[in-house]
């Protein structure tokens, strides 16, 4: 039995969808996401939204993580140790190849795209930078107190005006060019981290750890949220641990949680939620670890 489509799920997993299906609008949509379900090694995959034509992108025996396209669908950058150390590198999904883009001493994950897709954000150290996407010098935007303190899952606001990063227990917004920087949601005394943007910029979703369960919120991104739990759910407690969201559209959103209702998040699954509060559909599970989906743009078809 192959436990990685959404037709073998409710035989492997304590599940929360009870045989729900995704809408025909998002078992169109593509995403991409990194797995160790091929011997164990970390890869690039795609699937579409309702779990069915899972492809490998990737067979390198080194690591590839954190997928994130372009918003043209052209590219695909990603985080890789394929040169010896974590790097972020960019697969030209039209015409073939791979080009790395960063030499950190300190290595560079998380990649993210502006919204013209002339930059790419990523984190390194205790910082977020930004470069040209065809692999300028790196800026760096902002920087943490340390490492364990560091700034992370960076994202450019939909004017590029902003970035938005997680530091553990808060999410902020920088700007760019002035170094001005807010609160989205307030620093509290709890895990706070992985914030997405809606594609019209408009929201946030980030993972927020509440009751002892680490479970997706949404909050407005132009506005202040002062008690990061008292936001908009989008997880409920039956998922189990949650995070990192990426939306489809400004509703819908995927996201890793764990395989089995609890607080672990090892091993993880991909699932998707259509409706803020309800239970979440899988769409990719066991065997494996799947993490960080992230969804192409409307009408990308893979390469051939």
């Amino acid at each position: 039995m192959d436990c990685g489509l959404v037709s073998a799920v409710t035989a492997c997993l304590v599940e929360p969808d009870a045989g729900r299906t995704v809408s025909p609008g998002i078992a169109a949509r593509w995403l991409a996401f990194d797995s160790d379900r091929g011997s164990f090694n970390r890869d690039l995959y795609l699937v579409r939204g309702d779990g069915s034509q899972l492809t490998r992108l990737t067979t390198e025996s080194s690591i590839e993580q954190h997928p994130a396209f372009s918003h043209d669908g052209a590219r695909l950058a990603f985080a890789s140790d394929r040169s010896g150390s974590m790097q972020i590198h960019v697969m030209d999904l039209a015409h073939g190849g791979v080009k790395q883009l960063t030499f950190l001493a300190a290595g560079a994950d998380e990649p993210s795209w502006s919204f013209d897709d002339s930059k790419i954000v990523f984190h390194s150290g205790p910082s977020v930078y930004v470069m040209t996407s065809d692999g300028g010098t790196p800026d760096v935007l902002g920087t943490g107190l340390d490492n364990f303190n560091a700034y992370k899952y960076p994202s450019l606001s939909h004017d590029g005006m902003e970035v938005i990063f997680s530091r553990n227990n808060e999410i902020d917004a920088r700007q760019v060019n002035q170094s001005a920087q807010r609160y989205v949601v307030q620093n509290w005394t709890t895990t706070e981290e992985t914030p997405a943007l809606s594609e019209d910029g408009r929201l946030v979703a980030y993972a927020v750890g509440c009751d002892g369960l680490e479970v997706l919120a949404v909050t407005p991104f132009s506005s202040y949220a002062p008690d990061p739990c008292a936001t908009q759910r989008v997880t409920p407690r039956s998922a189990g641990s949650a995070r990192r969201p990426s939306w489809v559209g400004n509703d819908a959103i995927a996201f890793e949680r764990s395989a089995s209702s609890d607080t672990r998040l090892t091993p993880a699954v991909l699932s998707v939620t259509e409706m803020p509060g309800g239970p979440p559909i899988d769409i990719v599970g066991p065997p494996g670890d799947h993490r960080d989906p992230c969804w192409a743009p409307a009408g990308f078809q893979p390469p051939k």
